[in-house]
């Protein structure tokens, strides 16, 4: 059962990343490890950073904050999605994406 719990979760992630891969609003950060997927708005640190600040405030999902090195050495923010939930399943995950490129649009 574990396996095959984990296994599903690393689908969804994996659906998440395709996702983020094809949308210009979005760029992948690093490849997908796992259940953990990467991403920032594309061109934009400020963007990033209200998204997840905007996205989490509504409780229906969470994005962690992180940073990334950028030009110099700077630290980028980033939103790091992770599937973990033992409940969590595609149509959470999808719901999730929507907020997420809503807010992004709302935003803009």
């Amino acid at each position: 059962g574990l396996r095959a719990h984990i296994r599903e979760h690393v689908r969804l992630a994996e659906m998440l990343e395709r996702f983020v891969k094809y949308d210009d609003r979005f760029e992948l950060v690093v490849p997908r490890s796992l259940a953990l997927v990467c991403f920032r708005v594309a061109g934009s640190d400020d963007l990033t950073g209200r998204v997840i600040d905007k996205v989490n405030a509504t409780g229906k999902t969470f994005l962690s904050h992180s940073g990334w090195p950028g030009p110099g050495g700077t630290p980028r923010p980033i939103a790091r999605f992770a599937i973990g939930g033992t409940h969590t399943g595609e149509a959470h995950v999808r719901k999730a994406w929507d907020l997420i490129v809503r807010t992004v649009d709302q935003l803009r």
